[in-house]
């Protein structure tokens, strides 16, 4: 079952980010993770976003997810990550919600 991780992004420093994104997408191949999209908000419909950024990244099912989340090569960004922008990251299953 596929696991999707949603990335939600405030960028604090575009350089510091910019190293982070040149970098962190090779690290999901191995995974079998696939980057959807990652696109800014370009339109509020209902609500008030707290992140003006957003990644979706789909992977196999939620072991891969983790895998690709604690792996070394991953955790060796998340110090320039974390410089570049506030990041909040979940999992979502396509579990029926319904």
């Amino acid at each position: 079952m596929s696991v999707f991780c949603l990335l939600q992004v405030s960028v604090k420093d575009f350089v510091k980010i910019k190293e982070y994104t040149d970098v962190a997408p090779a690290t999901v191949n191995p995974f079998g993770g696939e980057l959807l999209f990652r696109s800014n908000v370009s339109d509020i419909l209902s609500g008030k976003p707290n992140h003006t950024f957003a990644v979706v990244i789909n992977f196999p099912d939620k072991a891969a997810a983790k895998g690709w989340y604690e792996s070394a090569d991953y955790q060796d960004l998340i110090e320039i990550r974390d410089a570049g922008a506030d990041v909040v990251a979940t999992l979502y299953d396509e579990s029926e919600f319904f």
